[in-house]
């Protein structure tokens, strides 16, 4: 049984993870920003992902073994509006949540969620997009806050020690 930490855990796909990992017999904290029914089998906090100091207690209290970092202005017509707020959220959330790991957790392996838009649009379907396909010129914020944090998780992993996984969904 491993002790997993998963940020975003009120959207969508962050609560079917958590329910996913603890039908698995893992101990799953989520935290997120709204409200959730009771979850079964799993821990939720109202937590902001921007309060480091909130952020950094929870770390060092659950001490994960694997942290699903979620936690994201997920759309780019919001992100649009609301650039600063994605700004600080898509990219300098993870800079305080792998400082937290590293200090309280420093074995833990933290998997970020990043998006395929990093790569552009592919234009040729006989050829899709690989880990080796280099970044395209962003073509809205969203992207360019995911290319940011990706960089962020990058150099910090190296430089703390931890074990970094980057996942790029596409929709």
């Amino acid at each position: 049984m491993h002790t997993i930490l998963v940020t975003g855990a009120d959207g969508f796909a962050g609560e079917h993870l958590c329910g996913r990992l603890a039908a698995r017999n893992h101990r799953v904290i989520g935290i997120g920003l709204r409200a959730l029914l009771p979850p079964r089998g799993w821990q939720y906090t109202i937590l902001d992902m921007l309060d480091a100091d909130r952020l950094n207690t929870l770390v060092a209290e659950v001490r994960p073994d694997l942290v699903f970092h979620m936690a994201a202005i997920a759309s780019t017509q919001i992100a649009e509006r609301s650039l600063h707020h994605a700004a600080r959220l898509n990219t300098l959330a993870v800079v305080d949540l792998m400082h937290s790991c590293a200090a309280a957790a420093p074995g833990c392996r933290v998997c970020i969620f990043s998006t395929g838009e990093v790569y552009g649009p592919n234009t040729d379907a006989a050829h899709p997009h690989t880990e080796e396909t280099p970044f395209a010129d962003p073509r809205n914020f969203y992207t360019a806050t995911k290319i940011a944090q990706e960089s962020y998780a990058r150099i910090l992993a190296r430089n703390l020690g931890l074990a970094l996984v980057i996942i790029r969904p596409f929709s």
